[in-house]
């Protein structure tokens, strides 16, 4: 299966950090809305040199994180699925996207789960990779295995530091993947292992600050990183990975980075 040639993206217009859910959200953290703006079109630009459609939606007042779109949904071939956010803060911005998509919408979740920051997919593969453990609950993908007529690898996480999946798994290619190790359990180390011929592990401090794990491969060759992910992108370059840097610093401030910031669309 190709990787999607479309990417939605909701514009920063009322992004900020008005409340603490994750370990990065301080409340003494004030965001530079210019700044922020201009990283956000940065990324968005990079899209659109590469050759993607991109579909801007208007942020919303009263969701500061809308902007991190990968969350309330997840998009599949069959139809989309909507998020149950695990805090109350964000529980509109699935509401949004329920109207949004109308039709399209084949599953509602019912109980914590958070899109495409825990369900990820390893496009040459067809291959679903769903972590459970802090913002998604194990109990769900049964639910949508049944939805949508398709098995997923189940992913336990285990560190706090890493509450979804795009934070410390990276899927690449078919067989490239970058993790960060501490953030599974053993049991789930096994199956990467197992799935991905060549892992790179992630450095624990760059993975901690400044969400290294939380990458993008558009196209199985091009990876968009954040700026300061210095030694992920050498391992990158490496691999004769294309490497596309940003500066991602304003949104690291709640906690999410280039994988949070869209969603791949079907």
């Amino acid at each position: 299966m190709p990787f999607p040639k479309k990417i939605l993206m909701v514009d920063p217009s009322y992004y900020n950090v008005e409340y603490s859910i994750n370990p990065f959200m301080q409340m003494n953290e004030k965001v530079d809305h210019e700044k922020a703006y201009a990283q956000w079109e940065m990324i968005k630009n990079a899209y659109l040199a590469q050759g993607l459609e991109v579909e801007i939606l208007t942020g919303v007042e009263g969701l500061p994180d809308m902007v991190f779109c990968a969350n309330p949904f997840f998009s599949h071939p069959n139809g989309i699925l909507i998020s149950q956010m695990r805090f109350e803060q964000r529980a509109k911005e699935s509401e949004f996207f329920a109207n949004y998509f109308k039709e399209k919408v084949i599953f509602q979740a019912k109980e914590s789960f958070e899109g495409n920051g825990d369900l990820l997919w390893n496009y040459e593969t067809m291959e679903l990779f769903g972590g459970f453990g802090f913002r998604t609950k194990e109990t769900i993908y049964p639910l949508i295995e049944k939805a949508l007529g398709q098995s997923i690898v189940q992913l336990e996480l285990i560190s706090e530091d890493y509450y979804h999946l795009d934070t410390c798994l990276c899927i690449l290619n078919a067989h490239t993947a970058a993790i960060v190790e501490s953030a599974f359990s053993a049991e789930s180390l096994a199956i990467l292992k197992s799935k991905f011929s060549d892992i790179i592990y992630l450095d624990e401090r760059e993975a901690k600050t400044s969400l290294a794990g939380n990458a993008l491969s558009i196209d199985g060759r091009c990876v968009f990183v954040e700026k300061n992910a210095l030694e992920f992108q050498k391992q990158l370059s490496a691999r004769d990975f294309k490497v596309c840097v940003f500066d991602t610093s304003e949104y690291l401030k709640s906690g999410g980075s280039i994988f949070c910031m869209k969603n791949l669309i079907f």
